[in-house]
């Protein structure tokens, strides 16, 4: 539940990310001329305990995700600048700039304690359609401070630019999801597996005590729906962003 704010609320904090050096900032929307976004509003709940040292991972956290998405864009986007809105009852920081339009509630990603059942997973509160954006991507405090954390999520990098392609671009994950198919009719026929590139190796493998493997074998026909594709996480290749944030690239 994202809750609702007041001006009086949250102090401002407009961080500019020295990312690949990029240093020339261009006014306008979300995305500049040279393919920075701007305007990203990073926003700490109220319950979050006092740390100024999360900002500064924050910072850390959004420069390696600006990094990588550059990178995995081919050198076309990144994030050039980002404002951080602080809950004003952390009295050991004063903000340098007076908040103008942004609310907790309308915020691109918000740092917040969470009630779920694995409690540092990111995800996107995206009820809409392929191609439309979120509301906004959800982050715990831990996630944030805690890079051991971030790993079994594949990395800030991974993560941070996995959940904004959800938010942002509007697409969904590219790997079977619990309870849905795990392979899929190609155009030719045969049967492939769930994954946005043919270049993720892996088998298919039976997820029922007494099954065989074999009979998971996708050259065979339709593999049964006890049989799940597991890719390789240790092998390098290339791969999409909305793809299963912990396989190597």
């Amino acid at each position: 539940m994202v809750e609702t704010s007041n001006l009086r609320s949250w102090i401002l904090l407009i961080v500019i990310l020295p990312v690949l050096n990029f240093t020339v900032i261009y006014a306008g929307n979300a995305i500049a001329t040279d393919g920075g976004y701007r305007n990203t509003v990073v926003a700490i709940g109220e319950r979050v305990p006092e740390d100024v040292t999360l900002l500064q991972r924050i910072k850390d956290d959004f420069t390696v995700a600006s990094s990588f998405l550059f990178e995995a864009t081919k050198n076309h986007l990144y994030f050039s600048e980002i404002t951080i809105l602080v809950p004003r009852s952390w009295t050991s920081y004063t903000a340098p700039d007076p908040i103008q339009s942004e609310r907790f509630e309308t915020s691109d990603f918000i740092i917040d304690v969470s009630q779920e059942t694995r409690p540092n997973r990111p995800f996107t509160n995206k009820a809409s359609g392929c191609g439309q954006p979120g509301r906004y991507v959800h982050f715990t405090p831990t996630f944030i401070a805690d890079s051991n954390e971030a790993s079994k999520y594949g990395g800030y990098g991974k993560a941070i630019a996995h959940e904004w392609a959800h938010y942002r671009w509007g697409v969904f994950d590219e790997y079977s999801l619990p309870g849905a198919a795990s392979f899929y009719a190609s155009s030719n026929g045969h049967y492939m597996a769930t994954r946005c590139t043919l270049a993720i190796p892996g088998q298919a493998v039976a997820t029922l005590p007494g099954k065989s493997d074999v009979e998971c074998d996708p050259l065979l026909g339709e593999p049964p729906n006890h049989c799940q594709f597991v890719d390789d996480e240790t092998t390098r290749t290339s791969f999409c962003i909305p793809y299963r944030i912990k396989i190597s690239r």
